[in-house]
């Protein structure tokens, strides 16, 4: 929002979380910030239309994306445009990330299914573009397909992922309090680090062909223009 406004934007933001919309409201300024829905934004401002509508990294977490989208096409004007991104399944990635499961990612997109999803909801799509492979997930891909298990023998066991925190919130954060405290977390991130930057120079030797055979990276972007 701050970075559309500094080009001369009038602009407008919601999100669920207030402590992130008081913070964007103090520390930039931002007036226009409320901690709402997208379903009460909308209730709350029926007519209220824009000519651009971005949500980036949102859609996976929607537990009825096509409410989600009737939704987003109510605040765009006729012919606006929307912008997004989301994780793309099409990532190279050594089996599947955890963040992509329940309750963190909720639904899984490549570009075919993101396209015929958002022109079956009135949009025409602009452009589409999937990430490439960057030089740090290569690097970083590499360091995971060689595992050592030496963050999770310094930290005591690995740190709880999103489902975990969900099923049990008080457990996750007692074990993250505990590996913080020993001093754990801290030499258990650092060695991890240390492991992936040892495979950036494996990774600057094969980066380049995984770049030339088509390779993604973790997200695509597409902008779409409202059809109806």
């Amino acid at each position: 929002m701050a970075a559309a406004r500094a080009i001369g934007l009038d602009v407008t933001g919601i999100d669920w979380d207030s402590n992130a919309a008081q913070v964007g409201k103090q520390a930039l300024g931002l007036e226009t910030i409320f901690p709402l829905s997208i379903e009460e934004y909308v209730t709350k401002n029926a007519g209220e239309t824009f000519d651009i509508v971005s949500f980036f990294e949102v859609l996976e977490h929607q537990d009825n994306p096509t409410v989600f989208l009737s939704q987003v096409r109510r605040l765009v004007k006729p012919g606006g445009h929307i912008a997004l991104s989301v994780p793309n399944r099409n990532r190279w990635q050594k089996g599947l990330d955890v963040t992509d499961l329940p309750p963190n990612h909720l639904t899984r997109w490549n570009p075919a299914v993101l396209m015929t999803f958002l022109r079956r909801g009135g949009f025409e799509i602009v452009s589409l573009r999937e990430e490439p492979i960057s030089l740090r997930r290569t690097a970083s891909m590499l360091s995971a397909a060689m595992p050592t298990g030496i963050g999770r023998m310094v930290m005591g066991g690995a740190p709880p992922n999103s489902t975990e925190v969900a099923e049990n919130p008080v457990r996750a954060l007692d074990t993250l309090q505990k590996q913080s405290q020993s001093g754990r977390s801290r030499l258990g991130s650092f060695l991890i680090r240390c492991k992936n930057d040892a495979f950036f120079l494996p990774a600057l030797a094969c980066w380049p062909l995984l770049r030339w055979k088509g390779y993604r990276g973790v997200y695509m972007y597409c902008l779409a223009r409202l059809t109806g």
